[in-house]
């Protein structure tokens, strides 16, 4: 993570994946469509760190 990087907004973002994950696991997103969404918060994450 980037020295300058905003760990709150980090652990922010992390907390609105996951919690966003359970919700549309509990709603029956198949898996094919929560693993979309983990390789997209994966890809992501060099930008929300500050280090992409």
């Amino acid at each position: 993570m980037h020295p300058d990087a905003d760990v709150e907004a980090v652990a922010a973002y992390c907390t609105a994946v996951r919690q966003g994950m359970s919700v549309r696991a509990r709603d029956g997103a198949s898996q094919a469509e929560l693993d979309r969404t983990a390789d997209l918060a994966t890809a992501s994450w060099d930008v929300v760190t500050g280090t992409g």
